[in-house]
């Protein structure tokens, strides 16, 4: 689902998750006006941006999804190596980065079935700094984006299929293969 504007594609997603949306739902969109980060902080959506959530529906213990977030860290380092030929770090436990500086903020959501108590739906929300923007100095400082890194503009269309396809693999060995992610994840971080 592409939207040109909204509040949070996490928000917008949770909300489409618990009217029955199906695994692998992704929400995208270049511009967020109430975006997230944990703990209620706000997330500076500037446009130009790719936020994107993906819907997964693991059925399983929250505890079997400890390194969710670390692993979809992973998944925007694959994604933007594929589309800019660079290689982002992870500074631990999940902030993608270019040249010590944050690229990307991650935040995973999950909602939790009362009577069984598994997992109904985790929605993974990333949003890329693309674009270069006018930030404030003292975000500016910390912040990292894919025009200024590269001296273009990335193709957005083209890394949000790419990281659409990198959650898929890893959402499809996330149970089975969680040691060869973890293994890729240790060597990328910083």
């Amino acid at each position: 689902i592409v939207l040109p504007e909204v509040d949070s594609t996490n928000t917008y997603l949770k909300q489409l998750a618990s009217n029955g949306a199906p695994d692998e739902t992704a929400v995208l969109s270049i511009r967020q006006t109430a975006g997230r980060g944990r703990r209620g902080r706000s997330f500076l959506s500037e446009p130009g941006g790719l936020y994107l959530s993906y819907l997964i529906r693991p059925h399983e213990s929250a505890q079997e999804l400890l390194h969710l977030t670390a692993l979809a860290g992973l998944c925007v380092c694959n994604a933007v190596r594929q589309v800019t030929g660079m290689q982002p770090s992870i500074k631990w436990p999940n902030d993608p980065v270019l040249n010590g500086k944050k690229l990307c903020g991650i935040l995973t959501e999950i909602g939790i079935e009362a009577e069984s108590r598994e997992v109904d739906y985790a929605v993974v929300g990333i949003g890329i700094n693309c674009a270069h923007a006018e930030l404030p100095p003292e975000v500016a400082a910390m912040s990292a984006d894919l025009e200024t890194a590269t001296g273009k503009k990335p193709d957005r269309s083209r890394l949000a299929a790419e990281l659409v396809r990198s959650l898929y693999e890893m959402e499809q060995a996330l149970f089975t293969q969680k040691d060869a992610w973890l293994a890729e994840f240790s060597a990328h971080c910083v």
